[in-house]
């Protein structure tokens, strides 16, 4: 190893590089403060890495903040690099002063060693002349990005171009399922702070808070934000991103709150993107393949969609990924942790514990990475020696990291900062145990959510990335296998992008909405997987010098796939399926599509400006699935009536027009051509393929016939019942109110025809199903109802009502032993049901076992006997009792 020394008042260091003669291993001493009496202890350095010779003593850690320098370093006495960090450094020309030189380092080397010799004079050092120091620097630095790399100029003007972006492509999105309760929550805390009592109780009615909330809010005033919410569990979120919304809202004194909403929502989107991007940089060590890293996370469809309007996930994801990054800033040097990268990871970890407290994942994941780190330092054979040297900073630092981004992130959480231990865990607790269900379409089945199979994220990763990513990952994976070795910083990102991931599979976690909750692992997935480009480019360098670069052609080229996506189905493009199972065309009818409403906004649009605008002096009757998403949409227009309706029950209610978003709807009505319904005037497609109807009324015959049905007269019911399947006669839901009609008149055979012909249009209708089992049960045929209940179970398999009135058919068939099965999974899926338990009193006795008969009797009057036959059955409390052990 040989050490060439210049100084920097000799000649120019570009033409002083190019004279020298060039061996293995040699580096460049910069001698920064003159003289030749340089010591320092020589290390064999990689030609990326860099040895800073400062004087020793405490830091001023205000001046490091300040500056961007440890005190230290302003005395710096030499400045030690590698061949390629030294022709790198040739090509700044502007550095002048020991720190500037040391903070250089800093950013471009990949590892900077500190050796410290003689005592330090810092005090002297003023933290204004830090603070002028460092905005000299900077102003420095943004001029060397000008000048000198052109691909780190191009990831700037990228990345300025994406943040005025962002929010420009959010205007006009659609508000999705869980904005207005969120912004609502968000202002009960907003209040919390600013001591406003005047809390609007209509909001919490209109978004199904229950009474017991309502009441606390009345008792509680601006304390409200401190209280449980057993109905909407409102209280397990931080929310701090809807309460910086309401307070800039508020003091801005903006109008049109949701399209600001959505404009904050976009620049979220955008962090997560330009910090997966400078992961990247990290990774790669490389401005150009950053480019790429921008570009491709830009251009990934679920993750741009999901950023105009997605309240939750994305500032979570930016909370996330900020916090991998600062962590691999941070503790890149673990003898060496920076106040800067520190405090930005604390405030970043904190973010994300503050929308969810699931954020203490990727705190975990920090302080994995920083043991790591200290044991690479030290070495393994000395980590499991217990010869654990210079511990006590870094020790010292996690623990800052620790207690102040948990403390901080839970600051904006009213109900978790009023027992910050206790709360916090409980809703950690809460949310791995999350019981709610909803219907998801997957793999052209509709599932229980809590019942969807093990490798459903999985697969929705495999067809929802773009082809351009998966095909990165791929090669990455190959590659690693090759040559089995990948360095710390590639395994701690690869880690923060799998382990959730397969932590749910494992866990087999209640998830649902496709990629929704794990959009925080994305930016890692992609990060990794423009890695794997880099690796098979350096490999074919190292194959053929000077083809290597070409590689970048082929994420280039992949990447336009998804871009002529976006491209033509804005703002929607959140609803993007790749190629691999037919994009999104070929997905439909077999995954969810609008699964967070976003199409609604075009449908409501749609009919104001074609039908209710144009007669304003016209009363219009609107019916929707969820009228507090179109009332937002209809607000300013007053000749229109916004109501609620189910889509399979909307014949019932008096509306003029109807709309309705394709969700949670089965795959066999999407592909059998019976959808969209006949009456339908406008659907928002994607991809071709409708995202939702807007219907409009042709006549009122169904009104006229479910008044008769209602009031037990199925004969004038049917006669108009006819004539509306005059009009459509492939209307499921008429055709199923005509079994029922038939069933009233104990007519079994055309109970059986109607119910049959809605089940061929829609095979999952349940309540057909229910229709033709008690039909037959009330005709004591009580096997073809016990066939019809077991079809309801095929598709539903947590239905209580099923198992309950199985129980009935099969006891009533002489099936005692069966019935009384199905009775327990019937208070298995609704244990508050009196009547259950009454039947299954009933039941034992029945079949001689008085015993039981009286236990289960007694448990409707006793809550503990109650409880105690719930534990015999689930293995578990009932859900939100609070029983003595």
């Amino acid at each position: 190893m040989s050490v060439l020394v210049y100084s920097p008042g000799d000649k120019g260091l570009k033409q002083w590089i190019s004279e020298q003669n060039w061996e293995n291993d040699t580096q460049v001493c910069i001698n920064l403060k003159g003289g030749t009496g340089i010591k320092y202890n020589k290390i064999v350095l990689k030609s990326d890495e860099a040895v800073l010779i400062t004087p020793s003593g405490k830091r001023n850690v205000l001046l490091e903040l300040l500056s961007g320098a440890t005190s230290n370093e302003w005395e710096a006495t030499a400045l030690i690099v590698g061949q390629k960090l030294a022709t790198k450094l040739a090509e700044n020309t502007q550095l002048n002063t020991p720190m500037e030189y040391c903070r250089w380092a800093q950013h471009n080397a990949s590892k900077v060693h500190m050796q410290e010799t003689g005592k330090s004079n810092s005090g002297k050092i003023s933290l204004t002349q830090g603070l002028k120091a460092g905005w000299s620097y900077k102003l420095k630095y943004l001029g060397a990005i000008a000048k000198g790399d052109k691909w780190k100029l191009i990831f700037s003007l990228l990345t300025l171009i994406l943040l005025l972006a962002m929010p420009i492509l959010s205007r006009n999105t659609g508000l999705t399922g869980d904005e207005i309760l969120q912004n609502d929550y968000g202002k009960i805390i907003y209040q919390y702070y600013t001591g406003n009592n005047n809390i609007d109780t209509q909001a919490l009615k209109d978004n199904r808070f229950g009474p017991e909330f309502i009441k606390k809010a009345k008792e509680l005033g601006s304390n409200l934000a401190t209280a449980e919410d057993t109905d909407r569990y409102m209280h397990l979120y931080g929310s701090s991103f809807d309460t910086i919304c309401n307070a800039l809202i508020d003091w801005l004194n903006i109008e049109k709150i949701f399209d600001f909403r959505h404009k904050i929502n976009a620049l979220f989107g955008f962090l997560v993107m330009l910090f997966g991007a400078l992961i990247v940089k990290r990774l790669t060590g490389n401005w150009l393949w950053a480019c790429v890293g921008l570009v491709v996370l830009f251009l990934t469809p679920r993750l741009l969609g999901e950023s105009y309007n997605n309240p939750k996930d994305i500032p979570f994801a930016a909370g996330y990924t900020m916090s991998i990054y600062f962590a691999l800033v941070a503790f890149n040097n673990i003898r060496d942790i920076r106040t800067r990268p520190l405090l930005a990871l604390i405030l970043s970890v904190a973010f994300a514990i503050s929308i969810r407290i699931g954020g203490v994942l990727v705190l975990a994941t920090a302080l994995f990475y920083a043991a790591l780190k200290y044991i690479e330092d030290i070495g393994f054979k000395n980590f499991i020696g217990l010869k654990w040297t210079g511990v006590q900073r870094p020790l010292f630092m996690v623990i800052i990291v620790a207690l102040g981004s948990y403390l901080l992130g839970i600051i904006l959480w009213p109900w978790g900062w009023a027992a910050p231990f206790k709360n916090p865990i409980n809703a950690l607790t809460a949310f791995s145990n999350y019981s709610g269900s909803i219907r998801q379409l997957f793999e052209g089945v509709l599932y229980d959510s809590d019942l969807l199979p093990r490798h459903y994220l999985i697969k929705y990763i495999w067809i929802t990335l773009p082809i351009v990513s998966l095909l990165g990952l791929i090669i990455f994976c190959l590659i690693t296998a090759i040559k089995r070795k990948i360095s710390l910083a590639v395994f701690i990102v690869l880690f923060a992008g799998t382990f959730p991931v397969f932590y749910i599979f494992l866990q087999k976690s209640n998830v649902y909405g496709g990629l929704r909750h794990i959009l925080f692992v994305l930016p890692q997935l992609i990060a990794i997987a423009v890695l794997g480009y880099k690796m098979i480019a350096d490999w074919i360098e190292s194959k053929k010098a000077g083809s290597g670069k070409l590689i970048i052609l082929l994420p280039a080229i992949l990447s336009i796939l998804p871009a002529k996506f976006i491209a033509q189905n804005h703002p929607l493009e959140y609803i993007y399926f790749n190629e691999t199972v037919g994009g999104t065309a070929g997905a439909y009818g077999k995954y969810e599509m609008d699964y967070y409403l976003a199409g609604l906004r075009q449908s409501t649009e749609w009919f104001l400006e074609n039908v209710a605008r144009k007669e304003p002096n016209k009363k219009f009757g609107l019916v929707t699935y969820d009228p507090g998403i179109v009332k937002t949409y209809c607000k300013n227009d007053t000749n229109v009536r916004v109501g609620f309706a189910r889509y399979d029950d909307r014949g019932a209610m008096a509306w003029d027009y109807a709309i309705f978003y394709n969700a949670y709807m089965d795959g066999s009505r999407l592909l059998n051509g019976k959808y969209p319904p006949k009456n339908t005037v406008y659907s928002p497609v994607v991809d071709g393929k409708p995202m939702g109807v807007v219907l409009k009324r042709i006549n009122t015959y169904d009104i006229q016939a479910n008044k008769y049905m209602n009031t037990n007269n199925p004969d004038s019911a049917l006669f108009y019942f006819e004539k509306c399947l005059k009009q459509d006669n492939e209307n499921n839901e008429v055709l199923y109110k005509m079994a029922s009609c038939y069933m009233m008149k104990s007519d079994l055979t055309n109970m059986e025809k109607y119910g049959n012909m809605a089940l061929k249009i829609y095979p999952e209708y349940h309540l057909a199903m229910y229709l033709m089992a008690q039909g037959y049960m009330n005709g004591k045929q009580h096997n073809k109802s016990i066939s019809y209940l077991n079809k309801v179970l095929e598709t539903r398999p947590k239905e209580a009502q099923a198992y309950y009135m199985l129980s009935v058919a099969k006891a009533n068939s002489g099936k005692v032993p069966g019935a009384i099965d199905d009775i327990k999974k019937a208070i298995e899926f609704s244990v508050m049901q009196n009547e259950y338990f009454q039947i299954a009193a009933q039941l034992f006795n029945a079949n001689g076992n008085t015993t039981e008969a009286q236990r289960y009797q007694k448990a409707i009057q006793d809550v503990y006997t109650r409880d105690e036959i719930f534990m015999e059955l689930t293995g578990k409390h009932i859900e939100g009792m609070q029983i003595e052990e």
